[in-house]
Parts: C-alpha cells; sequence; structure tokens
C-alpha cells in the first residue's frame, strides 16, 4: 500500500497542474475576449465619429444651398420688381419647365416610330410571303 500512496499523490500533483494550466488558459482566453471587445468598442466609436462628421457636413452643405436658393429667389424677386409694368409676357417657358419640342428633336420618339415601322413592315412581309 506504501507504493501505491505515492503513485496516487504523484497523480493527483499532475491532475491539478492539468487543472491550473486550464485555469490560465482560460484566464488569458477571457483577457483576449475583453481587448477584442474593448478593440471593437474603440472601431464603432471611430466610425460614429466619422459618420458624425459626415453628417454635419452634410447639413452644412444643406444648410448653405439653402441660403443661395434663398438668395437666388430674392434676387429674382427684386428683378421681376424692377422690371417695366408694361403687361407684356416674358418670352419662353416659365423656370423649371422644359421648352416645348417637335416630335423630331425628341429621340425617344423617333426610336418608338422606327420601332413601329420595323413591326408593320415585317407583319406586311409575312403575310406576302406565308
Amino acid at each position: 500500500m506504501s507504493d501505491e500512496d505515492p503513485q496516487r499523490k504523484s497523480a493527483e500533483a499532475a491532475a491539478a497542474d492539468a487543472r491550473s494550466e486550464v485555469a490560465v488558459t482560460d484566464a488569458r482566453r477571457a483577457e483576449e475576449k475583453t481587448a477584442q471587445q474593448h478593440e471593437a468598442v474603440l472601431e464603432a466609436e471611430r466610425r460614429e465619429e466619422k459618420l458624425s462628421r459626415k453628417e454635419r457636413k452634410a447639413k452644412e452643405r444643406a444648410e448653405r444651398v439653402e441660403a443661395e436658393a434663398e438668395r437666388a429667389r430674392a434676387t429674382a424677386g427684386q428683378a421681376t420688381a424692377a422690371a417695366p409694368a408694361t403687361g407684356a409676357v416674358a418670352a419662353g417657358p416659365p423656370v423649371g419647365h422644359a421648352a416645348p419640342s417637335s416630335a423630331a428633336q425628341r429621340p425617344e420618339v423617333l426610336v418608338g416610330a422606327a420601332f413601329g415601322g420595323a413591326f408593320l413592315l415585317a407583319r406586311v412581309l409575312k403575310r406576302i410571303f406565308d
């Protein structure tokens, strides 16, 4: 029995060493995971700051464009008020409207007409040769 006692104590010591190593490894993994999460938080904060800057710049740009539009409206109002009141209507379409154009000046109309003509020609030719 005395031989088993040192062997058993040796086995218990080896098992204790193994548990100790596992505990150390678990602690190291936990530290690494914490470090990774901390880095993810920092990265998210950097992205948030970047998006915040972009948002701020976009708002500033929108404000500038709105101010320019307001100045343009004011200038247009002054020009209208300064124009002689002869009752004449200015030539051309109103601001923001396209000028009327003939069908020949619009390429989509020409393409549609060509397609329609080719379709009719194909139907006629089919009747002739069938």
